[in-house]
């Protein structure tokens, strides 16, 4: 992705490959808070329009990643926190649901490893998916998370502890070096 790109999003093809790029992605992420898969995409669609509306220019695409999932994870927290009452999932909203889910974790290991990242708490699961499924840096972690560096990877560590935990009570080992970073 270029610089040229990032910083014109009001251009359709700019817009049409950031989105190709990044719109799944956040929409997974998001999905993580909301458990609700149009929640999450109606979501990653207003991160979009913010971000064309406010014309922000970047200088690398660090830097853009860091703030569309830091808008994201803002709108994610804001739409638990508005939200009134609890609406039992449709056999559609799950069929979607699964959808994306086969679609990032394809693979029977990466689909336990999500599965078994699901049980955790949120705080857990946001540090170990911006480390590992988005292959971000500690300090893009933090800046997201808006934590230390330090308190940033204390955490990394306590949510691998955990999911270990987990991926050991149901019985799935992962293989020597793979929970290494």
């Amino acid at each position: 992705m270029t610089k040229d790109t990032l910083s014109d999003l009001s251009n359709e093809k700019a817009l049409e490959s950031v989105l190709d790029e990044y719109g799944d992605r956040l929409v997974a992420y998001i999905n993580a808070f909301t458990k609700d898969v149009h929640a999450a995409e109606d979501l990653m669609m207003d991160v979009f329009v913010a971000l064309i509306k406010s014309n922000l220019r970047f200088e690398s695409e660090n830097q853009f990643r860091a703030y569309v999932y830091k808008c994201a994870k803002s709108r994610a927290l804001n739409h638990l926190k508005h939200q009134r009452r609890i609406v039992p999932l449709s056999d559609e909203v799950l069929n979607d649901n699964y959808y994306i889910e086969e679609k990032f974790f394809s693979s029977l290991k990466k689909k336990k490893l999500y599965d078994a990242m699901d049980k955790l708490p949120i705080k857990y699961k946001q540090v170990l998916y911006l480390s590992y499924i988005e292959g971000m840096k500690p300090c893009e972690v933090a800046e997201i998370l808006e934590l230390s560096l330090d308190a940033t990877k204390s955490l990394k560590q306590r949510a691998k502890k955990k999911l270990n935990g987990v991926l050991r009570k149901e019985n799935f080992v992962l293989e020597e070096g793979e929970n290494e970073d």
